[in-house]
Formats: structure tokens, C-alpha cells, sequence
């Protein structure tokens, strides 16, 4: 049964505070229904809990699904609860290298989403936020829109190196991609060639109620990573971000003409006009490869993940090479014969 009367207290350091107090809430219709509790004044702490003193009539116990803490950052309401926040060190494919990635949760009821932030680091301090990981992004991370509600088939491709995964959120595909990639360089100019790609992400976040966050959204800012647009306005905020040796998390899209961004390739470059022109009729992957004209830089390309072309495609095909099977991909909701790419799932 859910709780009806409690305080929410927070570690002053000494003692716990109470924060906020609840008396004869009967709030929820529903299981697993979530619910949102405002505090009159914003705390700092390490430490809160939930102390109930009754719940809405069982004798038996009181149910709680979840907690979530919400903490403001920069106008943007990010859920810290336990079941949010995950960082996982990946070993490398020779079993000892350290790649740090993870992701923080936030959802809201108004808007109707409940999406991840992901973040790649150089090094992971439990103490810290995500956002204060060592070598990480800092703002403007990007994001993975989901559902709320409801299942979502899904397709993860990992190995030592990367994880890959596309989720089907109704008719929307989205996917991300967390680790390194394969780099056109030797490890001492580009040792940690790491890549954090979403398919959302703005300069100036729409605010917390926003449907904009919502897997739904059909504006630009909604792109997979290897297909992302920008416009002057999204500069700051590309959903595909990638470390460069200087630390700079560098964006990179698929439209030229927008000051010294990364690029991708082949869509930047006439990659538009690749068919599938075998003559079989199989579709022929590209490598998709991430570049700077400014200063000019190849850095490498994504480990997995190719171009393919969506001319008579669509979404869940698989393409075989080298005995090797890839999963075609739309980009989002978008499913003209440039907005396809596969991954890998051997």
C-alpha cells in the first residue's frame, strides 16, 4: 500500500532535517504510478530518506517502487536516484584498458518521457556527479529519448570497446553509442578515442515539461549519431560528441557550412548519391568515418556502425558481409533512402 503520511529529511551533517512533510496523501490510483513532491526550499546533502509514518490502509506494509531526488542544474531537473545514475569501466579488447561511460536518468510526468543523459570520462571518482567525472562532458550531453510507458524492442552490439544499442520506441528508432571508436591515428597523438552519441541534444535545453524531450519530437535537434543536423542555433549541443586529444568534446554532424564543426562521413560529401549498386541487389557498407576541415583532422571511424544506403530499405533488414550480419537502422522517424545506417551485431 502506498504511503500516506511521512517526511522527507535530508543529513545536515550532525542530524537529520526535515525538508518537507506529507499528511492524509492519497494521491495514487494506480501501481507503479509516479508521483512528484516539491520542496518549499532547495538543500544541500549526500544523504536523504524517507521516514513514513502510515500508508493508505494495509496492515501488511507500505510499497514503494522507486525514490528519485531531482537536483537543479543549469534550468535542466536531473533525476540522482540510485536506479538513474550507472558507469561501467570497459576492459578493452586486451582485457586492461579502462574506458569509462555511463549515463544519469530524468523523466517528467508533463512532458511524457523518461530519457538518459550518457557521458564518456577519463576516469571515474564515486564521489562525483557525472557531470564532474575527469575528462567528461560538462553541459549539453546527449541524450536518449524513450518511452515512459510500454515495452521497447531493443538490439545491443557490444565488445571490449563499445556498446551500440538501438531501442524501437512505436515507429521511432533510436539508438546511442558509448566507447571507443577506431582510430586513423597511433595512441600517442590519440590515445582515448572515445565517442558519445545520442540522438538528441540542444545548446539551451527546452526546459523540463517540454514534449521536445519526448521520443515523439520531429524537430532537428532529434538525430541518430551518425546522421546528426545542426543548425547556428545547435552548435554547442550536437548529439555526437567525440574527445579530442585537447579534451574538447568535439560535435560533429552531417551538414557542412556551419563554422568548424566535425563532420561525417560519407554524408557530408555527396554521400547522398551512393545507391545499392551491386548487382546482386545487396546493399554495400561504408565505413563511417568522423573529420575536422578546421584544422583538418581524419580521426577515425566508428567501430560497428557503417553507411547504407535506404534506397528500397527499411528498418530491422539485415544485411550480410563477410558472414557477418548488420541490422539496418532509420534515423529516428526519418526513412528517406540517406537517413538508413547498420550495425553490427556479431
Amino acid at each position: 500500500m502506498a504511503p500516506k503520511w511521512w517526511t522527507f529529511e535530508y543529513w545536515n551533517g550532525s542530524g537529520w532535517t526535515v525538508a518537507d512533510s506529507r499528511q492524509a496523501t492519497m494521491s495514487w490510483t494506480a501501481a507503479g504510478q509516479k508521483l512528484s513532491f516539491p520542496l518549499s526550499a532547495a538543500v544541500t546533502a549526500a544523504k536523504f530518506r524517507l521516514n513514513v509514518a502510515g500508508n493508505n490502509g494495509s496492515s501488511t506494509g507500505t510499497a514503494i517502487a522507486a525514490l528519485e531526488v531531482i537536483e537543479q542544474t543549469s534550468g535542466t531537473n536531473v533525476a540522482l536516484a540510485t536506479v538513474g545514475n550507472s558507469y561501467y569501466c570497459a576492459p578493452g579488447n586486451d582485457g586492461v584498458s579502462q574506458i569509462f561511460v555511463g549515463w544519469l536518468r530524468f523523466s517528467d510526468l508533463t512532458g511524457d518521457y523518461d530519457n538518459l543523459r550518457i557521458n564518456g570520462s577519463t576516469a571515474f571518482d564515486p564521489t562525483m556527479t557525472i557531470w564532474q567525472q575527469a575528462g567528461g562532458i560538462t553541459s549539453n550531453a546527449p541524450i536518449i529519448p524513450l518511452l515512459r510507458t510500454g515495452s521497447m524492442p531493443y538490439w545491443i552490439a557490444a565488445n571490449g570497446r563499445r556498446l551500440v544499442a538501438v531501442l524501437k520506441c512505436s515507429t521511432v528508432y533510436v539508438s546511442f553509442y558509448l566507447g571507443l571508436i577506431t582510430p586513423y591515428m597511433t595512441p600517442t597523438i590519440l590515445p582515448y578515442p572515445i565517442l558519445a552519441g545520442g540522438c538528441l541534444a540542444y545548446s539551451t535545453d527546452p526546459g523540463q515539461t517540454s514534449t521536445a524531450l519526448r521520443w515523439s519530437y520531429a524537430g532537428n535537434e532529434m538525430a541518430a549519431f551518425p546522421k546528426c543536423y545542426v543548425n547556428n542555433s545547435q552548435l554547442g549541443g550536437q548529439a555526437c560528441r567525440f574527445r579530442r586529444p585537447d579534451g574538447v568534446w568535439q560535435g560533429f554532424q552531417t551538414t557542412t557550412g556551419y563554422g568548424t564543426g566535425g563532420l561525417v562521413w560519407p554524408e557530408y560529401n555527396n554521400g547522398t548519391d551512393l545507391r545499392a549498386g551491386v548487382a546482386d541487389g545487396s546493399y554495400p557498407l561504408f565505413p563511417i568515418i568522423l573529420s575536422e576541415s578546421s584544422p583538418v583532422n581524419i580521426w577515425g571511424e566508428l567501430d560497428g556502425v557503417a553507411w547504407v544506403s535506404g534506397n528500397a530499405n527499411v528498418a530491422e533488414n539485415t544485411v550480410v558481409q563477410n558472414r557477418i550480419t548488420w541490422l539496418v537502422v532509420q534515423n529516428v522517424f526519418r526513412t528517406t533512402k540517406n537517413d538508413y545506417f547498420a550495425v553490427k551485431l556479431a
